[in-house]
């Protein structure tokens, strides 16, 4: 009888313990991505998405509301690809409900003299565009950056839009 009570509770921490946590490390670049010229799928392309991560969660002690963490690096691989570098994240607002986004950062890492060289994201230096009546825009541009650089940017937007 406990056999069978207790194999619910093994079953839930195996694919517990056994789930993965698919984000990756903020600032590890590698140097073959580093490195890249051209991306071998699409010789075209301006810029490529090297990784990218989200996950949503509801916040238990505040007002229930949805968080949502965000975190993406791109390879510039041509002036064409430097309007990656321009963030915007839409904002949604009504009934005096507003989403917030805090936990910004980003970086700029580039190779200089075969050696990496990040140039951190002021979070100070965003700000709020008022595009509509629901919605705002929070608008940032990374710097320093060159062909071959690696973009990386995450943060965390909170709703309370939680439907």
């Amino acid at each position: 009888m406990h056999k069978r009570l207790l194999l619910p509770f093994f079953l839930l921490f195996f694919i517990k313990a056994s789930a993965q946590d698919n984000g990756f490390v903020f600032g590890q670049i590698s140097t073959p991505d580093l490195q890249m010229k051209v991306y071998n799928q699409d010789s075209s392309a301006s810029a490529v998405v090297l990784q990218e991560f989200g996950e949503s969660r509801i916040d238990n002690e505040n007002d229930f509301n949805l968080l949502h963490d965000y975190h993406v690096k791109i390879k510039i691989l041509n002036s064409q690809g430097f309007e990656q570098a321009n963030i915007q994240v839409p904002l949604y607002k009504q009934n005096g409900k507003s989403e917030k986004v805090s936990r910004i950062q980003a970086s700029t890492f580039n190779l200089v003299n075969g050696k990496l060289e990040e140039t951190k994201f002021d979070s100070r230096k965003t700000f709020t565009e008022n595009k509509s009546k629901y919605l705002d825009l929070v608008k940032f541009t990374l710097p320093n950056i060159q062909v071959g650089s690696i973009i990386e940017e995450g943060y965390t937007l909170e709703s309370p839009f939680n439907l």
